[in-house]
């Protein structure tokens, strides 16, 4: 009787084993990815995230982008405000002026320098040639034709309409009686240009070369380190609460942003077809966008030390025209640690 519970016994304790055995080697069940609300400004100078989404590599590396489009840097802002956005790629001017004002964000990292050039067309144009300079056309477009030059941008507070202002007055010493600023939608300023409304327009690419596809007469009047040396232009942001709640997630997004900066920097070709997909689609062709990448206007740049001292003057100018309330601090503005930790990989 023994002897047969005792095999009893311990063929339930091999069943028991196998069982486990067996529960091991099940898969475990993939961890639900992190979904995060992004907001992007469609220029060129944010392909960062059009390729890390394109590529795959956001949905490889356990992120669910929730990817929405903006126009203009402050509209971006108020969504931010309300807690909508998580992510953020814009003009680093509407972070200074939400950070001034206490809302918070974080920026983590850089994505393009020397975004923003002035185009130019007509009279405009021609006495740039003439003259040697952008800022020496204005008076003498002023004298020839008795008319101020119409500068359309965006409004107040992004960044075209910070560099624009930096150029006439910081760099130009420009006549305020002798142009007119015009802050209007990002796509309402290259319509403007092209429906000869205005003379110039502050814009980025890829809207630099589909405008002089568009029009051979547009010229390129000031390119972004002429009307603001070392110009800073769009940032990779985050809202301080969803950091604070996927601080993994955020890392794990800013490597890729790293490693999609060098992708732009080294091989635009292979980067094209994903950034076409974001702001090219329907509105122009591969080519075009290749050739707007490999563009003096596509100088991209990860490192958020790269553009901490251009900063530091374009909120100083910020301050002064009174778009800015306050400076602020850029050791609260930046963190480059995520940026440092990723790029040691």
């Amino acid at each position: 009787m023994r002897s047969l519970v005792s095999r009893l016994s311990r063929r339930a304790a091999l069943l028991g084993v196998t069982a486990s055995l067996a529960v091991a080697a099940l898969p475990v069940a993939a961890q639900a990815p992190v979904k995060l609300q992004v907001g992007y400004i469609p220029v060129l100078g944010v392909s960062q995230l059009f390729v890390m989404e394109g590529e795959g590599w956001a949905k490889a590396a356990g992120l669910d982008l929730q990817i929405t489009r903006f126009d203009s840097g402050p509209a971006m802002i108020q969504a931010l405000a309300s807690g909508k956005l998580d992510i953020l790629y814009a003009g680093v001017s509407p972070f200074i002026v939400a950070k001034a004002n206490g809302i918070g964000v974080t920026v983590l990292a850089a994505t393009a320098t020397e975004e923003i050039a002035l185009v130019g067309r007509g009279t405009f144009a021609d006495l740039v040639a003439k003259t040697g300079s952008a800022a020496a056309a204005v008076p003498a477009f002023f004298k020839e034709t008795g008319k101020k030059v119409k500068i359309s941008t965006q409004p107040a507070g992004s960044v075209p309409d910070t560099v624009t202002r930096y150029w006439a007055q910081e760099v130009g010493k420009l006549d305020p009686n002798q142009i007119e600023i015009l802050p209007m939608g990002i796509e309402k300023t290259q319509q403007a240009l092209l429906a000869k409304a205005v003379d110039v327009a502050a814009v980025r690419e890829p809207v630099i070369t589909i405008i002089r596809d568009i029009d051979p007469e547009v010229k390129i009047v000031g390119l972004g380190g002429e009307i603001f040396p070392g110009q800073p232009g769009s940032v990779l942001a985050v809202r301080d609460d969803a950091r604070k709640a996927n601080p993994e997630a955020i890392d794990k997004l800013v490597a890729l942003h790293v490693r999609a900066t060098k992708l732009l920097a080294s091989d635009p070709k292979k980067a094209a077809p994903a950034v076409h997909k974001f702001i090219g689609a329907g509105l122009t062709d591969q080519g075009t966008i290749e050739r707007a990448l490999a563009s003096p206007s596509s100088k991209f740049e990860a490192n958020p030390d790269a553009i901490r001292a251009s900063v530091e003057k374009m909120q100083t100018f910020q301050a002064k025209i009174g778009t800015l309330p306050q400076t602020v601090p850029l050791d609260t503005l930046f963190d480059v640690g995520p940026y440092k930790k990723a790029a040691a990989q």
